[in-house]
Formats: structure tokens, sequence, C-alpha cells
């Protein structure tokens, strides 16, 4: 074996060496990154594994204000804030806090338009994630002379 061999083979097992070392470090970040996002982000991640298997187990069944769904309780139009707190209770600034982040205006003497209100998805799934851990099925609701979203006890 000349010197020449003898260095191509060290330089090779060198390299294998680092590509080793470094596939193992990056498993190790990546599964440690996606661990955090995982544990940061929970609720957001149940919610939306939630609505994806819900929908793929009742792809038919949103009822229409007014008519009993698959619960034995009626769903209650949500218009404001203070109607949300009377129906589900909670601190005051903790709802507000969750309604505004949600995109849902505050009460029109405020300045507040009703019509011109942008839902915020991550705030809404937050929301709807904090009223299923109340007991509380939610839903959007379209018709917005009836509310912004409706609430049920299952």
């Amino acid at each position: 074996m000349t010197s020449t061999e003898s260095e191509d083979q060290n330089t090779e097992q060198l390299l294998a060496s680092l590509r080793v070392a470094f596939q193992e470090h990056l498993d190790k970040t990546v599964r440690s990154t996606l661990q955090e996002v995982f544990r940061q982000r929970r609720e957001l991640w149940k919610e939306s594994v939630f609505e994806l298997f819900g929908a793929c187990a009742h792809p038919a069944s949103k009822p229409s204000l007014g008519q009993e769904g698959s619960g034995s309780a009626e769903w209650i139009a949500i218009a404001s804030l203070s109607q949300l707190r009377k129906e589900v209770g909670g601190r005051f600034q903790n709802l507000r806090t969750r309604w505004l982040e949600a995109g849902f205006p505050l009460k029109a003497h405020r300045g507040d338009s009703t019509e011109d209100y942008t839902l915020a998805q991550d705030g809404w799934r937050e929301m709807t994630s904090w009223l299923l851990k109340q007991g509380y099925e939610s839903r959007l609701l379209e018709d917005l002379s009836l509310g912004y979203f409706e609430i049920r006890k299952p």
C-alpha cells in the first residue's frame, strides 16, 4: 500500500466519521427543535387534529341554527364578549385577551365595526381549544346578525 492510498483511505474514514457525527448532531437538533415546538403549541396541535378527525368522522354533519346536532344541548349564539362571559364564565381579562386575539371586535359603542372584523385563525383555534377545556363545543356563524360563533355543552 502506497502512502497516497493510505492517505486516501484515511480521508475516506475521516469523511465517513464526519458524516455520521453531522447526521447524529442534525438528528438531535431537529428532534429537540420539534419537541419544543410541539410542547409550546400543544393545544393548537390538539385542536387542529381534533378538527381534522372531526371533519373526517362527520363530513356532512353541520347542523343549522335551531337544529340539534349530535349533542343534547342547544347551540347558543355568542354576539359579544359579555355574553361569552355570562355563558362560559372565567376571568374577564383572560376572556378579553382571547376574544381580541381571535379578531372579534369589542362593542359597537367603542367604535368597532361588527361587519368589518377579520377572524384570526390562530387566535380562533386558541379560543376553541380553551372552550373545549371549559366543556363547550364551538363553531363559527356565517350570519353575523346572529352573532360571531355558537357554543354548546356536548
